[in-house]
């Protein structure tokens, strides 16, 4: 895979733009809600330090690592892999929801059909796609994906320009810019967590080439931005055309209204590549981190000659499951931040101490992972109507408390 950039940018860049981005944006600015828009744009800003600080030591060090799991039992054993595989295994099980969220409202409104029925007809496409392959396939899928992407949304979005005023658009944008920016940077603190999920560290430990990941986030971040901008455009065309419909038929509703006939298979097949691109990747690290990390320390003879059979069974559990947690939610965008708290609160702090080889003792690590976890629940049950969500507060207290107990294991080495 080493100097095939092409590959990692279309896999680095469809595992951003999901169904939840061109979807969930539509929902929230249809809805009133303009400043996640910006959040958006801001996120893009982590990916660039991400690339920088963290890819260079995350590429080298944990190369070939099929697991968050895997890297942490190198540094806290077996607990350390088991709660590393549960937590990556229920973010990605969370992530695939959100897109089975997505593709049952797009079926709803295509085919007129319930909800429910969207979703179920979403989950056996994908697997029965799904089966045939692992991340190599996933890989492959990913470049025709790439290019879906890559043409659909410019060609939406020009239609919808068409049909826009662009004065009218400086206004909406310039006022909601002056009034929101408080909000902006709430759900920018929601959304950081989100720039590291367990789907973009598997790509990065395919390979110790650092230097092409780099580049490839470069490249990604660029057209993501400006995808970003096609997609805010097509939100507000909606709002304006369609005001009184539901907020998740928004973009349906311009491909149904303003998209020529002959265009529309085009437009759709682009927004099921994005669905599809993030689901197929889900399931895969879901249903292997569940199997390396957590079954295989449990029922390690059961898994005997068997790992590929479990993989697959657990792939249909993930799914289902997954499938009933997407009809919970109204907006897909409060799914993807809700099921970030697992990763943000409990995983990810720990995930950045040892790739910057801040390594603490065991207990002191399950401590804080659990008191993490505890913060961000409490805080869901109790605030889950504020803006400010509880992966950020969940996040705040694993890291500071991580950093505690740094502070004294080298203060007593002394």
């Amino acid at each position: 895979m080493k100097g095939n950039y092409f590959i990692f940018i279309s896999s680095i860049f469809v595992s951003s733009i999901g169904g939840g981005t061109i979807i969930g944006l539509s929902e929230k600015i249809h809805s009133g809600f303009f400043f996640y828009s910006y959040a958006a744009i801001l996120a893009i800003l982590v990916d660039l330090l991400i690339a920088k600080y963290v890819v260079p030591k995350l590429s080298q060090k944990f190369c070939n690592m099929h697991t968050v799991g895997e890297i942490f039992a190198i540094y806290y054993g077996v607990w350390g892999k088991i709660l590393g595989g549960s937590i990556a295994a229920i973010t990605s099980l969370g992530l695939v929801a959100a897109q089975l969220n997505v593709s049952g409202k797009v079926f709803e409104y295509i085919l007129d059909i319930e909800y429910v029925y969207g979703v179920i007809l979403s989950l056996l496409v994908v697997l029965l796609y799904t089966s045939f392959g692992g991340i190599s396939s996933i890989l492959f899928s990913n470049k025709i994906q790439f290019f879906a992407i890559v043409i659909s949304i410019p060609v939406l979005s020009f239609f919808s320009f068409k049909n826009m005023d662009i004065h009218e658009l400086q206004n909406v944008i310039s006022h909601s810019f002056g009034k929101d920016k408080i909000l902006i940077f709430l759900v920018f603190l929601n959304f950081v967590t989100m720039n590291l999920f367990p789907n973009f560290i598997q790509r990065v430990t395919l390979t110790n080439d650092y230097k092409m990941i780099q580049n490839s986030i470069y490249v990604k971040s660029f057209i993501y931005l400006l995808l970003l901008i096609m997609i805010i455009l097509n939100a507000v065309t909606a709002k304006k055309f369609f005001p009184s419909i539901e907020s998740k038929f928004a973009l349906p509703a311009i491909i149904n209204q303003l998209i020529p006939y002959y265009l529309q298979p085009l437009i759709i097949i682009g927004i099921f590549a994005s669905i599809a691109s993030t689901i197929d990747s889900d399931i895969n690290i879901s249903s292997i981190s569940l199997t390396r990390d957590v079954f295989q320390e449990f029922f390690p003879k059961i898994l005997v000659n068997r790992h590929l059979l479990i993989t697959k069974i657990t792939s249909v559990f993930v799914g289902i499951i997954a499938a009933n947690l997407a009809m919970m939610f109204d907006y897909v965008l409060d799914l993807v931040i809700f099921i970030a708290g697992f990763w943000g609160s409990a995983v990810l702090p720990g995930l950045l101490f040892v790739i910057f080889d801040f390594v603490i003792k065991k207990k002191f690590f399950l401590f804080c992972s659990m008191i993490g976890f505890f913060i961000f629940i409490a805080y869901e049950f109790l605030y889950r109507d504020n803006v400010l969500r509880g992966v950020f507060w969940g996040g705040m207290t694993n890291f500071s408390c991580l950093s505690i107990f740094l502070l004294v294991q080298k203060y007593y080495k002394k």
